[in-house]
């Protein structure tokens, strides 16, 4: 099972006041509802502007919420992440349009045509740190385009596959999303089919959503469809629009993706003010049922934060389910 938040930034200046304790007070409730999850999932927007001191802050905001949802301290592993637009620092791509002059002691703005982007893979670097220190993951190390697959809980019957959509933002382009083709290919190179996997339930894991990356735009979304045929992907959990969403994808491009189960995340920290629209704050308690280490059953429970208090939203716990699609009979 899994506890899913999406955007958590304690650094964020539109933060709930009444949310400050929220790390301390989910993990509690989760208990005492015997809602104990063995995944932390967060989908993305960490941080509000990707500067060290505010991972330094979610580094100990994480920390807390785990060290009370579970008792040992092994609890690292349990964590998977990914970034999201807050999350990439825009200051470093703002450099390359300047060269200090050392003789005038002051930054000089460079002409269109000086200008670079040898700052722009920077973007994320404090984040990597930060991912690395939270999970003890040398992925995010190791990766420069921070797509990977996470194969920790191959024995428990899943798989992540964790894609960054943000790799391309840059000062010009702070809302650019993007899979990179490029970076997709390597992830793939490091991974080879194996008829023993065919009932492993895979997980992509991201900050933007379908609609994001052109759902509703036939040629894009078919790219988006080559990734989940290709890696037999079963469920798709991002963040970014602060939506409660959970919804079958059913586009006819192949099978895997007319089965796929995407679901957004509300926001976890925000106040009703900088929320769209009646968006709720709140998490998802989502149940993997497994029967002889194959996943079985998908079940979501939604719960909603008002003010002080936590509430359960789904009141049947097969409201939500869906039984997996493989490719094969069981």
């Amino acid at each position: 099972s899994m506890t899913r938040i999406g955007s958590s930034s304690s650094a964020d200046p539109n933060e709930e006041k009444s949310s400050f304790l929220a790390d301390i007070k989910i993990p509690n409730f989760l208990k005492g509802k015997d809602y104990i999850p063995d995944l932390l999932v967060i989908t993305g927007d960490i941080s509000y502007s990707g500067k060290p001191d505010e991972y330094e802050d979610a580094h100990i905001w994480i920390n807390n919420f785990c060290k009370h949802l579970w008792p040992t301290r092994n609890f690292n592993e349990k964590i998977i992440l990914i970034p999201g637009n807050h999350d990439f620092d825009i200051g470093f791509c703002i450099a390359d349009n300047y060269k200090y002059d050392f003789n005038k002691k002051k930054f000089i703005k460079l002409r269109k045509k000086y200008i670079s982007k040898n700052h722009q893979s920077y973007g994320l670097k404090p984040f990597y740190n930060f991912a690395f220190k939270t999970t003890g993951d040398l992925s995010w190390l190791t990766n420069d385009n921070l797509s990977f697959y996470n194969e920790t809980f191959l024995d428990w019957g899943i798989r992540f596959l964790c894609i960054n959509t943000v790799s391309e933002m840059d000062d010009l382009n702070p809302k650019k999303i993007s899979i990179p083709k490029k970076s997709l290919n390597k992830v793939f190179d490091t991974k080879q089919y194996s008829p023993e996997e065919d009932f492993i339930y895979n997980i992509i894991i991201m900050h933007h959503g379908p609609t994001d990356l052109g759902y509703d735009k036939e040629a894009n979304w078919k790219y988006i469809c080559e990734v989940i045929e290709t890696n037999h992907v079963n469920l798709l959990l991002h963040g970014h629009d602060h939506e409660n969403r959970i919804w079958q994808v059913q586009q006819s491009h192949g099978k895997f993706s007319k089965n796929l189960i995407a679901s957004g995340a509300s926001t976890l920290l925000l106040d009703k003010k900088t929320r769209p629209g009646d968006y709720m704050r709140g998490f998802h308690f989502i149940k993997l049922e497994r029967e002889y280490g194959i996943v079985k059953n998908t079940k979501f429970i939604s719960f909603e934060i008002v003010g002080t208090s936590i509430n359960q939203i789904t009141e049947d716990e097969d409201e939500f389910s869906w039984k997996p699609y493989y490719g094969k009979k069981l």
